[in-house]
């Protein structure tokens, strides 16, 4: 598989297809991403030439989206499995309870792991055992704490248009 504009040859995904070439074709389709912007699935798919629900398709974006993270400090985000939007700072900032609601759900998940992997444990595996247990639940309490203090979000929701109910039109019924 090659890009008409790309002289370098694809290798098959087992022989470590690198992902850079399919990031550059992106970053030079769409050098300048502003806040705001919206790229869908299906146009990234046209232009990677796969198919938006594989592999190649989420490692290429992941990739993509990690080096606009870093170069360009954009945070680009999925939205409704059909297109990825550059977020806003509100945008962004609104995701932070959910990802310490999801830190600490890992962190109990894995203290349970961990206490039924102690019962057997050797001698020489349970200290180490018991102190992730301990790291784990701070972790726990921690994110909860975080979830506790986390500003609610900045963005603003449009309320709700209620209209008074419609009288009967004169004569009917």
């Amino acid at each position: 598989m090659e890009h008409d504009d790309d002289d370098q040859q694809h290798l098959r995904w087992n022989e470590g297809l690198p992902t850079r070439p399919d990031v550059d074709l992106l970053i030079r389709t769409w050098p300048e991403p502003k806040i705001g912007d919206v790229f869908a699935y299906e146009s990234i798919g046209k232009l990677l030439r796969v198919d938006p629900l594989s592999n190649r398709f989420r490692t290429v974006t992941h990739a993509w989206r990690d080096r606009l993270r870093k170069d360009m400090h954009l945070n680009v985000f999925t939205r409704d499995a059909v297109e990825f939007f550059v977020a806003t700072p509100e945008e962004t900032a609104a995701r932070t309870w959910g990802v310490f609601q999801h830190v600490a759900n890992v962190g109990r998940g894995h203290g349970k792991r961990l206490q039924a992997a102690n019962v057997h444990a050797s001698e020489a595996t349970r200290p180490v055992l018991e102190h992730q247990m301990r790291l784990a639940g701070a972790l726990v309490r921690e994110a909860k704490k975080a979830r506790m203090n986390a500003l609610p979000s900045t963005e603003v929701k449009e309320p709700p248009k209620i209209s008074p109910p419609k009288k009967p039109k004169e004569g009917s019924g």
